[in-house]
Formats: structure tokens, C-alpha cells, sequence
């Protein structure tokens, strides 16, 4: 064995999973092991060797991406959960990277991870999982992009005679029923302001709040009027609440508005 091969994959080893945060491996020792022997094979079977640094690194994605399909397939245990935590902090860059913003990024991402569930049968080489589920990703956020084009077009052969296609507003339904919860007041639109002004980083999540919490909407409703599904509408919520729970101004209005009932 070349001990300077060795020695290079060992640090590449430890950078790479130590800066993606990859723990699903108990043996780095092992893990390297076996990124080493990927190596020679790819190199002696190549009618093109790679360099030595590219050949380590490309080793090293598809050896843990075959330790993440495995652990990806197992149902229910806290290895799965990590699996996926960490496929998806693997793939989010990609959606930011092609659409553009963080709500729409964890919506096609959310959808990313439900379809690898559903076809990781379908991965017939686990050593190309990564490879895989970023084609997944893609064909995720084609879909995305084709749906909202759909919807554009749709919107655009609704607008009334008088409306103005420059003008968002014009593509905006009409709010809905007065919040039956809070009452139709000062206190109430002070709510609703705060949980915009805790969560203006994701308008999704602003919406799914107001609509189950101060609209008094179902999931289902929720998950009707805002086009996505019920388990879209779950994570949202949960991921605004955890926001909520720490935000100073929502606090403060909830606090105003029990004082006045």
C-alpha cells in the first residue's frame, strides 16, 4: 500500500466529513479503509486515471453516499432520521442555488426528500446515492419551476380587464374573513404584524400560522389554499412555532391580547 496514498486519503477523509458534519460512519479507520481500495479500483480500471486528490475525494461521496443509502432504508431507527438530516443539508444548497430564495428552497427540498423516500428502491447502485438524489433534486425543481410557470399563466388569463399585469397586487386574492380568534381590532391586526415581523424571513410560514392559528383553518384548508401538502403545511408550522416561541414581539402580543379578554 502507497503510504503517501494512505496518509492523503486519511486527511481528506477527516476534512471532508468533519466539514459536512457526516457522522453516520463508527469507524473512520474502516471508512477510510475502504475509500482506499475504491480508489485503486477506479484508478486501475480508468483508461484515464484521475489525479490523486480528485480520484480521494470522489471515493470518499461515493463510499458514504453508499452509508447513507443504507441508513436511509432503515425504517423508523434514529439512523434514518440522521440520514436524512444530512441528505438534506447535502441537497438545500442546490435549490438555493437554482431558485433562488429560502422559502421556496425548503418547500422543493421538503418534496426532494418525500420522493427519495418513495424511490430509493429504485437506486440500483448505493455507491451513486448522492449522484442519485441530486437528480432527484433537479427533476424536483423542474417540476417546481414548471408548476409556478402553470400557475403564472393561469393568474394572467384571470386577471379582470382593468387589471394591471406590472402590478403583484392585482394577483392577490381578496383577504380573508375577518381573524373569528382575536376579533376584528387593533389588538388583533397587532398579532398579526408581529408574527409577519418574527417570521419575515419565510412568508410560507407566516401564512401557515395565520391561517391555522388566527383563521382558525384546518391542515387540510391550510394545505388547500396554500397549494401544498398537508405534511408541507406540518413542517412549516413547526419550524415557525419553534421561531415564535423565542420572538419578543409576538410574546408581547399575544401578552396585549390576553389582557383584553
Amino acid at each position: 500500500m502507497n503510504n503517501d496514498l494512505r496518509e492523503a486519503c486519511e486527511r481528506e477523509v477527516n476534512t471532508i466529513l468533519t466539514k459536512r458534519d457526516w457522522k453516520l460512519e463508527e469507524s473512520r479507520t474502516d471508512f477510510v479503509a475502504r475509500t482506499l481500495l475504491s480508489v485503486e479500483v477506479s484508478q486501475r480500471d480508468a483508461v484515464r486515471p484521475l489525479p490523486q486528490i480528485n480520484a480521494i475525494r470522489l471515493a470518499i461521496f461515493r463510499c458514504y453516499g453508499a452509508t447513507l443509502h443504507e441508513a436511509c432504508s432503515q425504517a423508523g431507527l434514529t439512523r434514518q432520521q440522521r440520514a436524512f438530516i444530512e441528505l438534506a443539508a447535502y441537497l438545500y444548497p442546490i435549490m438555493l442555488k437554482r431558485l433562488g430564495d429560502a422559502s421556496r428552497s425548503e418547500e422543493c427540498l421538503q418534496r426532494t426528500l418525500e420522493a427519495v423516500w418513495r424511490k430509493l428502491a429504485t437506486c440500483r447502485d448505493p455507491q451513486s446515492f448522492l449522484k442519485w438524489a441530486q437528480i432527484v433534486a433537479l427533476n424536483q425543481i423542474r417540476d417546481m419551476l414548471k408548476d409556478e410557470l402553470r400557475t403564472e399563466s393561469s393568474m394572467a388569463g384571470q386577471l379582470p380587464d382593468d387589471g394591471d399585469p406590472q402590478n403583484p397586487a392585482d394577483d392577490i386574492p381578496a383577504p380573508p374573513a375577518p381573524i373569528r380568534g382575536l376579533g376584528d381590532d387593533a389588538v388583533r391586526l397587532h398579532v398579526e404584524r408581529a408574527i409577519q415581523s418574527c417570521l419575515a424571513h419565510n412568508q410560507n410560514q407566516q401564512r401557515v400560522i395565520i391561517e391555522l392559528f388566527l383563521n382558525e383553518r384546518s391542515v387540510k384548508e391550510t394545505a388547500d389554499l396554500l397549494k401544498i401538502n398537508v405534511g408541507h403545511v406540518a413542517v412549516l408550522k413547526h419550524r415557525a412555532l419553534a421561531v415564535l416561541r423565542t420572538c419578543d414581539d409576538f410574546l408581547d402580543a399575544i401578552s396585549d391580547w390576553l389582557d383584553t379578554h
